[in-house]
């Protein structure tokens, strides 16, 4: 830097002892031009914008009349707008943090599905680069339906069973029991919708999944909870009777199961340890 020259917007900016040619933009003159012109654009009064870079009101000149905006423009720049949702294979790229905030990472997948669990810090995807922060994913994005970018380390899910003019249906919640082209997901961070077709169940489903978020609340927002609310509605003319229920496999000894002579052990479900709350465990021996 010239010290003769101190505001010299073109220092600095060049090989050591080197200056930009006439007319060239530095790098500290671009960012000083985009700054100010952000700042006249958040920024409403003269005062506000002259105190933001410790100058006089007198110095402040707007360039330009503010823009009047129509009703219809307004109207536009206020409204929610319509979600966008997906289906067909689409839904198997969708991964909706629903783990709560530093709780560990889990996925609500576009069918519903829960995936890409965080558990005892082992590794989920196995593909090269997988856990690169530096972008692979967005040229070959991870699926939940392709085991060479995802490989579950432990089976979990959700199922639906209706009873009606005697006749039971069981369907899981996730594309292995719909048509992945009927399955609708919208997204709404931090809240997402799946939508189930018919498909030969006298009752339509629908999913509202989340994990708690409130802003300015932190504690609350760090629960590690995640909510699957599901809707059944009765679409026949029948009484139908809906059961609905979740399942999953132990996620214990993950690794040493496979290097040390583990042994694990189920005992049977009975439906009364349910009411009482819970199904009960035990170490064999």
């Amino acid at each position: 830097m010239d010290p003769t020259q101190p505001n010299d917007p073109y220092c600095c900016d060049g090989p050591k002892g080197a200056r930009l040619p006439i007319g060239a933009v530095s790098r500290r003159a671009f960012l000083t031009s985009s700054l100010s012109a952000a700042a006249f654009g958040i920024l409403a009064s003269r005062a506000d914008v002259a105190a933001a870079f410790s100058a006089r009101p007198d110095q402040i000149e707007r360039i330009g009349a503010p823009a009047e905006l129509d009703a219809v423009t307004a109207k536009a720049l206020t409204d929610r707008g319509v979600p966008t949702s997906w289906s067909g294979a689409a839904l198997a790229h969708i991964g909706m943090p629903v783990g709560g905030i530093t709780t560990g990472q889990l996925y609500l997948g576009g069918d519903g599905r829960l995936w890409w669990w965080d558990i005892d810090n082992g590794p989920t995807l196995v593909a090269p680069g997988a856990n690169d922060c530096g972008g692979p994913h967005y040229v070959a994005p991870a699926s939940y339906l392709d085991r060479t970018t995802y490989a579950p380390r432990f089976r979990q899910g959700f199922v639906i069973r209706t009873v009606s003019a005697g006749q039971t249906v069981t369907r899981a919640l996730d594309s292995t029991g719909f048509d992945p082209a009927g399955i609708t997901f919208t997204g709404r961070y931090p809240l997402a919708h799946v939508d189930y077709p018919a498909g030969g169940l006298p009752v339509s489903v629908s999913l509202e999944a989340f994990s708690p978020y409130v802003p300015t609340n932190v504690d609350d927002s760090e629960l590690p909870a995640t909510v699957m609310a599901y809707t059944v509605k009765n679409t026949s003319t029948q009484p139908v009777t809906v059961t609905l229920a979740g399942w999953s496999e132990a996620p214990v000894c993950l690794a040493s199961r496979n290097t040390q002579p583990v042994q694990l052990h189920t005992p049977r479900f009975h439906r009364q340890w349910w009411r009482r709350g819970g199904i009960q465990c035990h170490r064999p021996g």
